[in-house]
């Protein structure tokens, strides 16, 4: 069994090429998150709030992506996404409507906490023809 060199070029910080005898093959290391519904909570206190670094708008699963480098994220108002470690310091509040797709309402987060797992099983190869191949093996 004959395998030919390989090079690796690191493209982006998640994406690898990998050459091999003129074949090309590009691995994606896609970044899932696993999310669990906390609770809801007061967000704001005399301009503080529980969460304190706004990642931009979306739905759960996008704030979950927007927040991945958080362990807390809070879905709120008009789907804003805020990012935190920790949550709850103004206390629990009835005032959610976190199943609500496009308002959960004002000044209370839904809580959800982020448990990251990297799935990189995920590899998009070039269309080989006998040729490329052959030079593999």
């Amino acid at each position: 069994l004959v395998v030919a060199p390989a090079t690796f070029q690191q493209q982006e910080s998640n994406v690898i090429t990998v050459s091999r005898a003129g074949v090309d093959a590009t691995r994606s290391k896609e970044t899932k998150f696993d999310v669990g519904f906390v609770g809801c909570y007061d967000d704001i206190v005399d301009g503080t709030r529980d969460l304190p670094h706004f990642a931009g708008t979306g739905s759960v699963e996008e704030c979950a992506r927007l927040c991945g480098n958080y362990t807390y994220f809070g879905h709120q108002s008009l789907m804003e996404c805020w990012c935190g470690d920790s949550y709850g310091k103004f206390g629990i509040s009835t005032d959610c409507a976190c199943d609500d797709p496009h308002d959960v309402g004002a000044g209370v987060n839904c809580i959800y906490e982020i448990a990251q797992e990297t799935d990189d099983s995920q590899a998009v190869l070039a269309t080989l023809t006998t040729s490329q191949a052959q030079g593999i093996v």
